[in-house]
């Protein structure tokens, strides 16, 4: 028997419980606001292309503001707290949301504060609970807890823009505001018997001297740093395709806000797919490999569905491609999850993932104006396959990284430790 297998499954341990299941009821109530306030400014705001590309970057704004202070915060409070005030905060303002524009609609001004304030509580939120998943298990289970966590937020992915646009075509913008906002407080009962045990050995430095030394950690180790950097440019194609893809969805399809919440939902059934796989075969699997070759397939299927779309019919070649992008994308999420968990000291954790989080996401906003940019000035068709091709090329810079040569999760520091310089 191996130490793996002697090891509790994650879903046997109370810690990794309480998060799994917070992080679940959570990411739906975030993903239906992603998805949501968007829609929102190109139907009932009657926004432009830009507009809407201005409302998605808003989402993502706070995590070039606060991703650092939020690093700093995760190592100094308790995480608990952290998480529950979090989503305490975000339905509230989403209730706020749905009486606002019930007393006087949902003008452009307002859905760019609600997506600023809902970003910003969800910088804080998603860094404190990733740097406590790897305090809950054992290297030897993070894999397969990362799995469990990445299924989860696949099924929100697909259900939360689901969910959105059929309850907002059916039953109007409070409604499915204050629906939202019930998901979060559901979360927040989730997050109530976690009990962590705070990380041996955290230094109690300076808030910004701690911040420093988690970038450079995060910088001279080749291994984050390419998976850093790759993220980074992934997340920058991807905003910029998402909004380019709703207003082809909107305005040159003609398609309703449930049916563009289903197209996008299903991309999630591959992700779900995919994390579930990975998750169970984890140690079958050359990680290198997977890491370095996930990406790309993930690209070539976006560019082959996007071409496909305008050439022939367009719902089903893009779900297919949103498809076999969301399993090949739930790899490299899994194992970049991970492999973060156990390259960065325990004490340095919340500030690695938070540069982390910084330098990756950072792109999102620019992305997402980018996306609006070209779909008003080129059309959101030539926007996509202009997009999608350079998303594919970038894709091949992670075949020359080190990371290609990891083979095992247990102890990638050994095999990565002459990566850093």
């Amino acid at each position: 028997m191996t130490t793996t297998e002697r090891l509790p499954s994650p879903l046997r341990v109370p810690a990794f419980r309480s998060l799994w299941l917070g992080e679940t009821v959570a990411g739906l109530g975030f993903q239906s606001t992603q998805f949501l306030l968007p829609l929102l400014a190109l139907t009932a705001a009657g926004s432009s292309a830009t507009g809407a590309g201005l409302v998605s970057a808003a989402q993502f704004v706070p995590v070039i503001v606060f991703s650092l202070v939020a690093g700093a915060t995760v190592g100094r409070v308790s995480v608990k707290a952290l998480l529950i005030t979090c989503n305490v905060l975000r339905g509230l303002t989403m209730g706020v949301l749905g009486i606002v524009a019930h007393a006087a609609g949902p003008g452009i001004g307002l859905l760019m504060a609600v997506a600023f304030v809902v970003g910003a509580l969800t910088v804080f939120h998603d860094i404190g609970h990733q740097a406590a998943v790897p305090h809950s298990l054992a290297a030897g289970r993070l894999t397969e807890g990362n799995g469990l966590l990445e299924a989860s937020y696949s099924v929100a992915q697909m259900a939360g823009p689901a969910v959105a646009g059929y309850t907002l075509q059916e039953f109007g913008l409070p409604a499915t505001a204050a629906a939202t906002a019930v998901v979060f407080t559901v979360a927040l009962l989730c997050f109530l018997p976690l009990r962590l045990t705070p990380a041996a050995g955290a230094e109690a430095t300076p808030a910004l001297r701690s911040v420093l030394k988690g970038l450079r950690f995060t910088w001279r180790h080749r291994a984050l740093r390419d998976l850093c950097v790759q993220s980074a440019l992934f997340n920058l194609h991807e905003q910029a395709l998402i909004t380019a893809f709703m207003v082809f969805a909107v305005r040159s399809l003609g398609l309703s806000s449930g049916m563009v919440g289903v197209i996008v939902g299903l991309g999630s059934v591959g992700a779900l797919a995919g994390s579930l796989w990975v998750g169970r075969y984890a140690a079958r699997l050359h990680v290198g490999a997977a890491v370095t070759w996930s990406l790309t397939v993930s690209a070539l299927s976006l560019l082959a569905g996007v071409l496909l779309a305008l050439t022939g019919p367009a719902v089903p070649a893009l779900a297919g491609a949103f498809v076999v992008n969301g399993l090949a994308l739930a790899v490299y999420n899994v194992y970049a999850l991970s492999l973060r968990g156990v390259l960065a000291p325990p004490e340095r954790l919340g500030v690695v993932m938070a540069g982390y989080r910084l330098v990756s996401m950072a792109p999102i906003p620019l992305g997402a104006v980018i996306g609006g940019a070209l779909a008003q000035s080129a059309g959101p068709g030539a926007a996509m396959v202009v997009i999608t091709a350079s998303l594919t090329l970038a894709s091949f810079a992670l075949r020359r990284s080190p990371l290609r040569r990891i083979r095992r999760l247990t102890d990638p520091a050994a095999e990565s430790s002459l990566e850093r310089r």
